[in-house]
């Protein structure tokens, strides 16, 4: 399991590999598979539902996922279905998610953030995108994301991830994201 997400002391959500999410009503006694699969094909393949790294609950029923190329998920019924969302995100590795209480829905990834104000229904670019690569330590498959989104108080958010630093955005615009400077 890559990631889990609980609205309360026993309501909660995981997932992982192969699509896997399991549901726990009993804070974590008891975990029920509501998505995923694999298995082995004619030639001996391990084949199966994509990769699964975060999850995000938002109350008892909606529940956000994401994973590998651009896959993003929504359920509005507490995990018994899940249908696709974010068609207009990138089709490259989705990292992180949070879900906020006001129809705020964050995504990061190799690609950056990204951000719905209409529970996920249309996702825009918050102008945030990590280097494809570190030229001072000189690797040639390194590269950068956002891997953790956090919300902070009511209006607040920060972004953190791989060679990227730490963001923070304030308020509505979606262009008001700002890089911390370390020193």
């Amino acid at each position: 399991m890559q990631s889990i997400s609980f609205v309360s002391d026993k309501i909660g959500w995981a997932v992982g590999e192969y699509g896997y999410i399991y549901h726990t009503k009993d804070g974590g006694e008891t975990w029920v598979p509501q998505a995923g699969h694999f298995d082995i094909d004619e030639g001996g393949d391990l084949v199966g539902d994509v990769f699964l790294f975060s999850v995000a609950a938002v109350d008892e029923q909606t529940v956000y996922a994401v994973g590998i190329e651009g896959h993003a998920l929504k359920s509005k019924n507490g995990g018994q279905s899940w249908s696709l969302i974010g068609t207009d995100l990138p089709k490259k590795h989705l990292l992180s998610v949070f879900a906020g209480k006001a129809d705020i829905v964050i995504i990061g990834g190799e690609e950056g953030l990204f951000i719905s104000r209409d529970e996920g229904l249309t996702f825009q670019d918050a102008n945030v995108t990590p280097p494809k690569c570190n030229p001072s330590k000189q690797r040639v498959l390194e590269y950068s994301w956002i891997g953790d989104i956090t919300g902070v108080g009511e209006n607040a958010y920060v972004a953190v991830g791989k060679d990227t630093g730490i963001y923070i955005f304030q308020g509505n615009a979606k262009d008001s994201w700002q890089k911390v400077e370390s020193e």
